[in-house]
């Protein structure tokens, strides 16, 4: 909420009205509706609990570190003065007043960077795009509580950064050149402005008159330039451990995983540093087909997506329950670009620095906070958004005002998901199924931990809906001392996506995460299946599976649409492919991808196992009907062994380097401007 722009629309209409309590006058508009400040006589006073037991709703928001200050949340703001105005423990209590002007930057684009303070026209007489008003990262209030410091150090690493940009030498410091093994991390050639796209959103020069604000207006970038290798991403990690750097963006991806890779961002952790990465830009569930580094289970990781102009996730962004903290602004992000000039893009890779800018400035108010409690307080102060909901594991969107004041307390997000029906882990109609939630503690200990599950759909009862948990550390996890048991009906359909909230509670605490419950896609040899893909923004693929016996000789499996889509199999587990305008597979996956919904899959002699089947849209279209035959014959009806179709076979992971409409080959992708 703008509480400035609400005063100002009412000052128009109405006197001040001032109210009078012993002796202290205010105006009704002039202070944070539900918000007052207290200060006590002494800066450790035991009688404390006792005077918020006195005002009606109240509740300690915020407390200073080095003066015996806090703020409370409270119903009525004169009620609570004038009770509190007689407490000889008390030295004052007031409201929590607003201060007039406030700073927004004189850069002479920031009226059109809307993610930083969004009045829902921010492009539109350029663009004609229209957006939401206060759907931003509530910058301006932030930045009345901190600008920056040099002294936070955050590392870029990517393609290398203009180093002599007018908006950005002023924040940039000395890194290293892995690909050209220098001390001059600047763009190899035109097509590598991609770092210096990021740089400009995470920490542009503000308040300069020129150009752009960063996030953080005063930081230390530190430009690492790789080739896009996980040797020269090793190299850059190592680098930033050993240079004292506070905070890593690493705006790039891909689907394979590696040990060197892996262990890289262990010694980060083990160094203290805050890994923010992009999702990606290609619709995909990241819970599925993993996303690495980001799909590593360290806890100094925050994983962003995308959200939208009118505050929505963002339909090409990559997503995850598990695998995906938060989104941030993605589109249509005004920002630094090559021969000191700027540019609009759009892609995850904008997002995370968005996120590492909001890091840089909780380490320039907290000079001493660990990576878990920036992590925590970004997680904590995300601002709710129901279009997230099973689509993070926080349902919203970043905001640094909320990332700087929050109070310590524990931020429990779901780790991971497990479902237990007929032994194969999958959620299939008519089954009772036993949930077992993972719950991972961020920031500061809780104790007591219960949680309860519900939703609203009616194909699912509840048997089991509350369970404990032990007392989970800062930064541990644990599962509950129960699963949660549900029933689902014989009636429910293949790939029903069923919404669960969860209401997490510990000592002082409490909060509604979501998941999202897939049904099973379980086929019989033989049998035909209809579905409707494309439903909404995130039904790109539906999943099915079928148990193999070890008589079966020839699997196949076939498609019928009247509209584009493709055909993934593979073997106990889920098919891994990416999107690059088409569907790429991934190792050891059978795929058919021709250019129309006929597609086919044959496996001659296939194991005895569970195949697992994905059907995914290669469209734009949406509400694609299609059918799906599943069958197996038995010894004597045979053909050739391996895949077939169009396209059919098993290939090895294609990874490709996507930038400013050029696509090369390479070990890992990049997340950049959406096209």
């Amino acid at each position: 909420m703008d509480f400035l722009s609400d005063f100002k629309k009412s000052i128009l209409t109405i006197v001040a009205v001032l109210f009078f309590f012993a002796g202290v006058a205010f105006a009704a508009d002039e202070y944070v509706p539900g918000e007052i400040l207290v200060k006590y006589r002494k800066k450790e006073n035991q009688r404390s609990k006792m005077a918020i037991s006195l005002v009606r709703g109240a509740k300690v928001l915020y407390r200073y570190k080095n003066i015996p200050v806090e703020k409370w949340q409270v119903d009525d703001v004169e009620a609570a003065v004038k009770e509190l105005s007689g407490n000889s423990d008390i030295e004052y209590a007031e409201p929590n007043y607003l201060r007039y002007p406030r700073y927004t930057p004189s850069d002479n684009y920031f009226s059109m960077q809307w993610y930083l303070n969004n009045n829902g026209g921010n492009l539109n007489e350029d663009y004609g795009v229209e957006g939401l008003a206060g759907a931003d990262m509530d910058l301006v209030r932030a930045w009345d509580i901190e600008l920056g410091n040099s002294a936070v150090r955050v590392a870029v690493v990517d393609d290398g950064v203009q180093l002599n940009h007018p908006d950005l030498s002023e924040n940039i410091v000395a890194g290293w050149d892995f690909d050209g093994n220098d001390s001059s991390p600047y763009p190899g050639s035109s097509y590598d402005s991609h770092g210096t796209m990021v740089a400009g959103v995470l920490g542009a020069v503000g308040d300069n008159g020129i150009g752009v604000s960063g996030v953080a207006n005063d930081v230390s970038i530190v430009p690492l330039r790789f080739d896009g290798s996980i040797s020269d991403e090793v190299n850059a990690f190592d680098w930033a451990i050993a240079n004292g750097v506070d905070i890593v963006n690493f705006s790039y991806g891909g689907v394979s995983t590696s040990n060197a890779e892996r262990d890289a961002v262990q010694r980060l952790e083990d160094a203290g540093i805050l890994l923010v990465c992009a999702a990606g830009n290609y619709d995909i569930n990241n819970d599925l087909i993993h996303d690495y580094p980001s799909g590593y289970s360290n806890s100094n990781i925050i994983t962003v997506a995308a959200s939208s102009i009118d505050d929505e996730i963002i339909s090409w962004t990559q997503f995850g329950q598990i695998s995906v903290d938060l989104v941030a602004p993605g589109e249509y992000i005004y920002t630094t670009d090559l021969d000191s000039g700027y540019i609009l893009v759009d892609g995850t890779s904008f997002s995370a620095p968005a996120v590492a800018g909001v890091a840089a400035l909780v380490k320039s108010s907290y000079p001493d906070a660990d990576y878990s409690e920036i992590k925590g307080r970004i997680l904590a102060g995300a601002e709710l958004n129901s279009t997230v909901k099973g689509y993070a594991a926080i349902a919203g969107r970043v905001n640094a005002y909320n990332a700087l004041t929050v109070l310590e307390a524990p931020v429990i997000v779901i780790k991971s998901i497990s479902y237990s029906g007929e032994d194969n882990g999958i959620p299939d109609a008519g089954e009772t199924v036993n949930i077992t939630l993972e719950l991972e503690n961020i920031w500061a200990e809780a104790e007591s931990v219960t949680a309860e599950i519900s939703t609203d759909d009616q194909y699912v009862s509840i048997d089991r809906a509350v369970v404990s948990y032990p007392n989970i550390a800062e930064v541990s996890s644990s599962e509950s001392i129960q699963p949660f048991v549900i029933s689902l009906s014989d009636q429910i359909t293949s790939n029903r996506k069923i919404l669960f909230a969860v209401d997490i509670a510990a000592q002082d605490y409490s909060i509604t995460r979501y998941f999202i419950l897939e049904t099973g896609g379980k086929t019989e040899s033989g049998n035909v299946y209809n579905g409707i893909i494309q439903r909404n923004d995130m039904d790109d693929v539906h999943h099915y599976y079928i148990a193999v016996p070890d008589e079966a000789t020839d699997l196949r499996i076939t498609t019928d649409s009247q509209s584009d889509i493709d055909l993934f199999v593979k073997k106990e587990g889920f098919p891994v492919f990416i999107f690059y305008g088409d569907y790429s597979p991934g190792e050891d996956t059978l795929f058919s991808i021709g250019n129309s919904g006929d597609e086919s899959i044959l496996v001659r002699n296939p194991d005895e196992a569970i195949y697992h089947i994905a059907v995914a849209n290669a469209s734009s279209a949406y509400n694609i009907e299609y059918e799906l035959e599943v069958s197996y014959s038995v010894a004597g009806e045979g053909q050739d062994e391996g895949g077939s179709g169009g396209g059919g076979g098993t290939v090895g992971i294609l990874m490709l380097l996507f930038l400013n409409g050029l696509l090369v080959t390479r070990k890992i992708f990049i997340f950049c401007s959406h096209p």
